[in-house]
């Protein structure tokens, strides 16, 4: 936290207000001025250039802001990042220690937007020898469904089990199954 005051930096589009109209999602103008009630500063955190305009959006709203895509006076440094105690942003992970964890969320979150990856590999970790191992390669068809899929070492049983489903099984569903794998001994990463 910041010595005088809690810095909250907060993304405008998909989080404050609906791109397309400008209206605000639910909540959102009063859990900002929660946040200046409780004495936070707020900056608004937006890949909009035209700051005159962001601030003509927060002034119709009557959402409270303290700055737009710049440092308050006195804190930070000439870096281009603005400094903040806490984030919030339709795009923000919540990082908590793990890396195999950031990037499978990371990659669940692209999937949703982008649609689905063309290979899934599942690992596991050799236990004896701490290097990563394929145990599995799922190549997707061009409709997203399962093509060949290519076995090649132990899953511990998991694996077997989340790839026993019947043939005409939404591939949907097997892959929401793989990625459950993830923080247990296997995870899956995309191609």
């Amino acid at each position: 936290m910041s010595k005088v005051n809690p810095v909250v930096a907060v993304d405008l589009d998909h989080t404050i207000i609906h791109p397309e109209t400008e209206e605000p999602y639910p909540g959102a103008v009063e859990a900002l001025q929660e946040f200046r009630r409780r004495g936070w500063k707020i900056i608004i955190f937006t890949l909009r250039d035209n700051v005159e305009d962001v601030k003509s959006i927060l002034d119709k709203l009557k959402a409270p802001f303290d700055a737009v895509n710049e440092n308050l006076p006195g804190m930070g440094t000439k870096s281009p990042k603005v400094y903040y105690d806490v984030l919030i942003d339709d795009r923000a992970l919540s990082f908590n220690g793990s890396w195999s964890n950031a990037v499978a969320s990371a990659e669940r979150r692209v999937w949703r937007r982008a649609g689905r990856p063309r290979r899934l590999l599942v690992k596991r970790l050799n236990s004896g020898t701490r290097y990563q191992q394929v145990v599995a390669e799922i190549l997707l068809d061009n409709d997203g469904s399962f093509g060949k899929i290519r076995k090649s070492g132990s899953g511990d049983g998991l694996l077997e089990e989340v790839l026993d489903v019947p043939a005409d099984c939404d591939p949907h569903v097997v892959l929401q199954r793989l990625l459950a794998l993830n923080g247990s001994r296997l995870w899956v990463e995309t191609r």
